[in-house]
């Protein structure tokens, strides 16, 4: 897909607010989400404004299941709902590289669902460590939140056992 190499930094993939993007149909767009299934050398994944719905949030949670590139998604001001959060953390469970998660600003209601999927999805994921997201719901949040400490713990354990073979 040349979405992949038209970018200037190579590991990154920036359509936010790009009036061309938004401009395609759904399918087109949905496309993109389906190409990173088996991305090796896209990092980061900004795609702010660009209209998206559930419909990418859904292929781009399958694609989450088997990329091991992805280490930074923004999604923010966008109409995903608490059905393309839930289809996102569905194919977080299975992902071990992607360390944060922006969706800030949807346009549509997340719901309650939604965040206690994002929460479910952090039982078994180890390497997200940030999560953009107003989550409402007390218990999601609570969860939520004690599974972001655990990670970014795990996160400065590493670190920490890898200064001490370097030394």
């Amino acid at each position: 897909m040349s979405i992949f190499t038209d970018n200037n930094e190579g590991d990154t993939v920036d359509f936010s607010m790009d009036m061309e993007f938004q401009k395609l149909k759904e399918d087109e767009k949905v496309a993109l989400a389906t190409g990173l299934a088996n991305n090796t050398h896209v990092k980061t994944l900004k795609l702010v404004k660009c209209g998206l719905r559930d419909t990418f949030a859904e292929e781009l949670g399958k694609s989450l299941k088997t990329n091991r590139a992805l280490e930074v998604i923004t999604l923010e001001s966008n109409t995903i709902t608490g059905s393309g959060v839930a289809a996102l953390a569905d194919g977080l469970k299975e992902n071990q590289t992607l360390k944060e998660l922006r969706l800030m600003g949807q346009t549509a209601a997340i719901s309650t669902d939604g965040e206690q999927a994002l929460a479910k999805m952090l039982e078994v994921n180890t390497t997200l460590i940030k999560i953009g997201l107003q989550i409402r719901d007390p218990t999601a949040r609570e969860r939520i939140d004690k599974a972001l400490r655990r990670n970014n713990d795990l996160v400065r354990q590493q670190r920490q056992r890898a200064s001490m073979v370097a030394d």
